[in-house]
């Protein structure tokens, strides 16, 4: 996970990290920044940079999507 948040966004700040664990058994989707996702276990990586803050989201493959601008 670092490597590829390293690699891609070499040039901000990295904050908190959240692991969200799923709860397989409660079918209601989560809200995290003010933004609803699927239910799945991921990691959620606050960056910054110039004053700007965003998150990551990051599956348990690895893979590294934009979740949010705050």
């Amino acid at each position: 996970m670092s490597f590829t948040i390293d690699k891609s966004y070499k040039d901000y700040n990295i904050g908190a990290v959240i692991m969200f664990d799923d709860n397989e058994e409660n079918a209601t989707n989560m809200n995290l920044y003010g933004t609803q996702f699927d239910d799945k276990d991921n990691y959620f990586v606050e960056i910054s940079k110039g004053g700007k803050q965003s998150v990551l989201q990051v599956n348990m493959a690895g893979e590294v999507m934009f979740f949010r601008q705050l």
